[in-house]
């Protein structure tokens, strides 16, 4: 019960920071700073989400002073040899986790607009489930294929 209150307390205090202020806290950092999501809705009910204007809020200011990167092989094996090139321009990387159907609803017309790479994590057991809060194998297969 406790547990819950503290959860549902930072959840507000956090969604009342600017979005700007947070962002910007990032740029001070030198080399890679990861912003995991969950979910991008609305809802009230979604735990761990976030509203969809202020992901695309979010995703405004990183297209502007960030350089956004993709997690795909050849970023890994430049990382792993530490031959990565910082820039001056702060990097991130967009990740979603557990694969909610919102990640395609609300989230791709978004990067597709800012033309930002995200990498989606899915969990194959919410996928497999039939749970209508989780994107489908087949609402999945054609991310990434534009």
């Amino acid at each position: 019960m406790i547990r819950s209150i503290v959860y549902r307390l930072a959840r507000i205090l956090l969604s009342l920071l600017p979005t700007k202020l947070l962002i910007r806290r990032l740029q001070k950092k030198r080399g890679l700073a990861v912003l995991m999501y969950h979910s991008v809705s609305d809802d009230p009910e979604y735990r761990d989400r976030v509203s969809v204007k202020a992901f695309s809020d979010q995703m405004e200011f990183l297209c502007n002073y960030f350089d956004v990167v993709m997690l795909d092989e050849e970023f890994v094996r430049n990382i792993e040899v530490e031959r990565y090139d910082l820039g001056s321009k702060p990097k991130v990387l967009v990740t979603f986790d557990d694969g909610f159907k919102d990640n395609i609803t609300n989230v791709l017309p978004i990067i597709e607009t800012y033309k930002i790479p995200i990498t989606i994590f899915i969990c194959t057991e919410f996928t497999d489930s039939n749970l209508e809060t989780f994107a489908t194998w087949n609402e999945l297969s054609g991310i990434g294929e534009n």
